[in-house]
């Protein structure tokens, strides 16, 4: 399995891919059928993104949460964002700016790696604030 391939499985509950079949893959849901997504972040969302049927707001390598908020185009359907492992000092209120340029969409977090305890609790902190699904 590729690096991203496990997580992208995870997310295909969420925002739809079913195979050629004319019955639903293992990871249908019935969401699939009315939810396109976009997605934007720091590497964990460069690694996602060919493994799901998103469009791409903004992705890089490395990128900042301010960064990230600073590049990130509008959005079509759920919003899926990494953010986090980057941040030399997290703050919340960084987060919080990311969410709020995607109000009135509906966002599933990525979360960093476990190392960046700090990042995670502010993001799921943002995410319970906003009603946001949060992957660990």
């Amino acid at each position: 399995m590729m690096p991203g391939e496990a997580l992208a499985l995870r997310f295909r509950s969420f925002v739809g891919k079913t195979n050629s079949l004319d019955f639903p893959s293992p990871y249908w849901h019935p969401f699939d059928m009315v939810a396109p997504c976009t997605i934007t972040g720091d590497s964990i969302a460069v690694g996602l993104y060919p493994h799901l049927p998103c469009h791409m707001a903004y992705s890089k390598i490395g990128a900042t949460t301010k960064t990230i908020t600073q590049n990130a185009g509008p959005a079509l359907g759920t919003m899926i964002i990494s953010a986090g492992s980057n941040d030399w000092r997290p703050s919340e209120s960084s987060f919080e700016a990311l969410r709020q340029k995607y109000e009135g969409r509906p966002v599933i977090w990525v979360l960093p790696g476990p190392k960046f305890q700090e990042a995670r609790e502010m993001i799921m902190n943002v995410a319970k604030k906003w009603g946001d699904t949060v992957l660990h």
